[in-house]
């Protein structure tokens, strides 16, 4: 097996020539390691395989067939579990340097993009609002003072949302369009009492029931926004042109009388709301809104060609609360 080989060397000497094999890839590194485990070994004091006195004109092919030949000569001395202790230490050294190099050049995270507001956004809306409408009804002209009639109408609210919104640091801006179906409804039934009148017609006209209904049909608004956006989170406030379709309908059972009159009415309104984007770029809400429309007095004839009039109505205000589902379309 040729063990005089490895016969000069010491233990240590040995040890060098293992680690050599394994850390030795660039050749002048090897023989270094080598030479502080064992000098003597490089002195000339080793006969390597080609003859040469010195290790150091040694080849890593030579230098690798002196440590298979040292493992075999081990092993004939019963040396076998101290060479594979030897082993087994500069494997774990070679694998654990080896897994720390792959951890270098592991790519980094990349944190996840910051979500922005900017973009065009399409939805819909729901919820309920309710109202006050103030006026004057002198159900047949000519007998004053008529009833005073106080609607509070309330219902539901249904319809869609477009708009555009632009992102400046936290700063959100935007322009909207709602349109919404609703049905506020009120109904008030009175007693009709004209007064300035005695004898028979007072007593004749005294006591007739009259039902006034009124009902919004629908709201709509144009309007500009401003928030402040918390990544996925925008609390803002909106304020601007609105408008609604309002029917009133006048019945006098007694007499089979009936009319009824719709309107356009045009105001303002102002809210706030909360949206948050809960998935890509579908985005949650909630929202408060108050409106202020100028509800107009008006004269219309019934069927049984009466005059109805209504006076001196107030402002219809109505407040709403609805949810928002949307979708921002562009990149979230």
């Amino acid at each position: 097996m040729n063990a005089p080989i490895v016969a000069d060397l010491d233990e240590g000497g040995r040890i060098g020539v293992f680690a050599a094999l394994h850390f030795g890839r660039d050749w002048p590194i090897a023989t270094d390691i080598a030479l502080q485990s064992n000098a003597r070994f490089f002195e000339g004091k080793a006969t390597s395989p080609k003859g040469s006195s010195s290790c150091r004109s040694a080849t890593p092919s030579a230098l690798r067939t002196w440590y298979l030949r040292s493992c075999c000569y081990y092993c004939l001395q019963g040396r076998a579990m101290k060479l594979l202790l030897v082993s087994t230490v500069t494997l774990a050294i070679v694998s654990g340097s080896a897994l720390a190099a792959d951890m270098d050049v592991r790519a980094p995270v990349v944190p996840p993009p910051v979500f922005s507001w900017t973009g065009l956004y399409l939805g819909g809306e729901g919820g309920g609002g309710w109202g006050r409408e103030n006026y004057t009804d002198n159900s047949t002209a000519g007998f004053p003072p008529g009833t005073a009639i106080s609607q509070s109408p309330r219902g539901g609210i249904f319809g869609g949302v477009l708009g555009f919104r632009y992102q400046a640091g936290q700063f959100v801006f935007g322009v909207e369009g709602t349109a919404a179906w609703a049905d506020l409804t009120s109904t008030i039934t009175t007693i009709f009492t004209p007064t300035g009148f005695g004898g028979t017609l007072a007593g004749t006209l005294a006591g007739i029931p009259v039902t006034d209904s009124f009902k919004v049909r629908s709201l709509y608004t144009a309007t500009g926004q401003v928030g402040w956006a918390f990544d996925r989170a925008l609390l803002y406030a909106k304020g601007g042109w609105a408008g609604g379709s309002v029917d009133t309908f006048i019945t006098v059972p007694a007499t089979g009388g009936f009319a009824s009159q719709r309107q356009s009415d045009s105001g303002w309104t102002a809210g706030v709301g909360v949206d948050y984007a809960a998935w890509q770029n579908l985005v949650l809400g909630i929202e408060y809104d108050h409106f202020d429309l100028a509800y107009g007095a008006f004269s219309t004839v019934g069927i049984l060609g009466n005059t109805y009039v209504v006076m001196n109505p107030s402002r219809l205000t109505i407040e709403q609360v609805v949810g928002r589902i949307t979708y921002k379309f562009g990149l979230p």
